[in-house]
């Protein structure tokens, strides 16, 4: 499985659709500035390992279901992601 930006985005958005919060409470709760995730987004960053982290820890994800979010949400990426 390759990991792409797209891929991780759509992850952290099915983890807010089945927590049913925003994204931005997504970004509090895990102790990140609730414009964290739009920033990065708009400019088509990928999110660091650290704020990632944060996230997991936040909502108790081990990286395996995390891995599972991202293969089950990842449609074919955009050659500019990789």
């Amino acid at each position: 499985m390759s990991i792409h930006a797209t891929n991780l985005w759509n992850s952290i958005d099915k983890l807010a659709e089945q927590e049913h919060i925003s994204l931005p409470r997504l970004a509090l709760k895990a102790g990140l500035d609730q414009s964290t995730f739009s920033h990065a987004r708009r400019k088509r960053n990928w999110m660091s390992l650290k704020t990632l982290a944060r996230v997991l820890n936040a909502y108790d994800i081990s990286l395996k279901e995390w891995a599972r979010l991202v293969d089950e949400n990842s449609p074919n990426p955009h050659p500019e992601d990789v």
